[in-house]
């Protein structure tokens, strides 16, 4: 990762012009705010384009870095969940699996919204779905749960250490919930 202390910046719609010693850099840049000449660069090359990630928050870039990780990530997604969220919201989201949030604010579909909570835990917070987490959501699902319905349990109840007490603990707080 580079990063470069720019002398002049244009910021237009997240598209931004930097220049330095008399040579311009084109890129996309998310920051809402900008405090500093100093921005981080990540540039993600293909077949077909070449783009260049700017931020002053070197986290935001090694974020983006993460994302491209993720199979079906690319620039589209990354655009919007970066213009609909800055990175401390997006770690608040997926850290109180608002999977509503994200599917309303992005227009994704809700089992990539599942894949992408599943990684950014991981990511951000270190925390892995356990086989019993995975076993309860199928579970649930094959009852004819939603997914979205799920998840909001999951952050109410407290996780208990048979799977059937856990399952009957979900079902009643999304029971109560449609009420």
């Amino acid at each position: 990762m580079y990063y470069i202390n720019a002398d002049k910046i244009k910021i237009d719609n997240y598209n931004i012009v930097i220049e330095l010693n008399n040579l311009g850099y084109m890129g996309v840049c998310f920051d809402k705010h900008i405090e500093t000449n100093k921005f981080f660069l990540f540039q993600q090359s293909n077949d077909y384009t070449k783009i260049n990630y700017f931020s002053s928050d070197e986290k935001v870039t090694k974020l983006i870095q993460f994302l491209y990780k993720i199979p079906g990530v690319g620039e589209t997604i990354i655009r919007q969940l970066l213009t609909n969220f800055d990175l401390i919201e997006l770690q608040n989201v997926i850290k109180n699996l608002n999977i509503n949030l994200i599917i309303e604010k992005t227009n994704l579909k809700i089992s990539f919204v599942e894949l992408l909570i599943e990684e950014l835990n991981k990511y951000f917070f270190d925390i892995k779905k356990t086989s019993k987490d995975k076993k309860v959501i199928e579970s649930l699902k094959k009852l004819g749960y939603k997914t979205n319905q799920i998840y909001n349990a999951i952050r109410h109840v407290e996780k208990s250490n048979s799977i059937d007490e856990y399952i009957k603990n979900l079902i009643i707080n999304i029971s109560s919930n449609e009420i």
